[in-house]
């Protein structure tokens, strides 16, 4: 029941967000986990040759990665954000990267707002490639401005679908809807209540033929 009340909660924030103008680059230095999923334009360029792949994702049960490159503001160009271009599918064998289609010239771009969850469990910070792309494990900024030896926003810019440079759109606000989780938990509760009562029933029929 906690996680459908959750879905439900991140699904009116995504609403609300979404439902408000979009924020600027003018607002970069502003934006905190409030402004989850809300709506940001840029205008810019890509950093084609710098991109990361986030590792461990699927869609339409293929495997690959979500490809994250960094897009440098005209206007403000002292600070990158990470922009997550969508899922693109791995090659079968593992010590092969995919080719990254790039994206030429300034572009404007409308993304959605995203704050990684903090976690602290990590499978790894090592990067497993010299050369670009780089396959990472998961979002860390630390890390990744010490790569690219750059400052970054503190948030992912997730590109929305018919945007330039868009691959693959694979970002659903949640996994499963409210009404699937609150489904699950009846379900466990029913076969909860089940087990219940053929314990109870058995425990009377061995006093009966006890008693008997």
């Amino acid at each position: 029941m906690r996680r459908g009340a959750e879905k439900t909660r991140m699904l009116h924030q995504a609403q609300a967000q979404q439902a408000s103008s979009p924020l600027s680059v003018n607002d970069l230095r502003t934006i905190t986990p409030k402004n989850q999923y809300r709506r940001l334009q840029l205008q810019g360029r890509f950093l084609n040759d710098k991109s990361f792949l986030l590792d461990n994702k699927v869609y339409n049960h293929a495997v690959g990665y979500h490809v994250l490159t960094p897009f440098e503001p005209t206007s403000q160009p002292t600070r990158w954000i990470i922009v997550d271009r969508g899922f693109i599918k791995a090659p079968l064998r593992r010590e092969e990267l995919p080719a990254i289609v790039p994206v030429a010239g300034q572009k404007i771009i409308v993304t959605r707002v995203y704050f990684p969850p903090r976690t602290h469990f990590h499978v790894s910070d090592e990067i497993e490639s010299e050369t670009w792309p780089k396959r990472v494990q998961h979002v860390n900024f630390t890390l990744f401005k010490r790569i690219l030896g750059h400052e970054l926003t503190p948030f992912v810019a997730i590109l929305q679908p018919r945007q330039p440079g868009m691959l693959v759109y694979n970002h659903p606000i949640v996994n499963l809807s409210p009404a699937k989780h609150y489904g699950y938990a009846v379900q466990w509760f029913l076969l909860a209540l089940v087990a219940f009562i053929v314990l109870i029933r058995a425990n009377l029929r061995k006093r009966t033929d006890y008693d008997k």
